[in-house]
């Protein structure tokens, strides 16, 4: 499978899981379609402050507005075989054919997610290391039970090393965030809320990269 000898060849070569999900896009790919299916969220809530007009329709203050990722992301006016399981769709050639608001699986706009960058990282390294100690247990377990038993254990371990690179990366040492915080005041809690997430990263959306 092409998704599996991306994750091997990559995995071989590369060591730092905070690398792998550019590194694996046809991972990626799968790991989208999946998300487009069965988004995480089953609606995105907002309420206008100010009264507002969409065509024909009026939409007063206070309104209860739902967007449906589940109805955004299986239209049939927006979707090629919606309910189809297609990776091809999210491949890096295929990714200017999606409109931004087309697919929702962590919000848009001003407040979309601030964890979606380090959930896709997550994901990533999730996947690549159910694969990779999947198969190593195999063939372990064709060997001595007693190997597989103790890859087992020496997978979970590395897996728990992987995410905890990952969620450093966006989640540095809790003390640096509160400095920054407690330096640049309430421009830093704004700056973080209203940065969208997709494609960067917490550190980045707090602008401890550029303060």
């Amino acid at each position: 499978e092409p998704i599996e000898a991306e994750i091997d060849a990559v995995l071989a070569r590369e060591p730092d899981p905070t690398k792998w999900l550019d590194a694996m896009p046809l991972t990626r790919a799968a790991f989208e379609e999946a998300l487009r299916l069965y988004p995480p969220a089953p609606s995105i809530n907002r309420e206008p402050i100010e009264p507002e007009t969409y065509k024909d329709l009026y939409i007063p203050p206070k309104a209860a507005v739902l967007v449906m990722p589940w109805t955004v992301h299986r239209h049939r006016k927006l979707w090629d075989r919606r309910d189809a399981f297609i990776p091809a769709r999210f491949h890096p050639e295929n990714r200017d054919k999606i409109d931004r608001f087309q697919y929702l699986p962590f919000g848009a706009g001003p407040r979309v997610c601030i964890g979606a960058a380090f959930a896709m990282q997550e994901a990533d390294v999730a996947l690549s290391l159910r694969h990779s100690c999947r198969d190593k247990a195999m063939a372990s377990a064709e060997a001595d039970d007693t190997a597989a038993g103790r890859h087992s254990h020496a997978c979970n371990a590395a897996r728990l090393a992987a995410l905890k690179d990952v969620r450093d990366m966006y989640w540095p040492a809790p003390r640096q965030h509160s400095d920054h915080i407690e330096a640049h005041g309430q421009p830093a809690i704004v700056a973080l809320a209203r940065k969208p997430q997709i494609g960067g990263g917490f550190d980045a959306a707090l602008g401890l990269a550029s303060d």
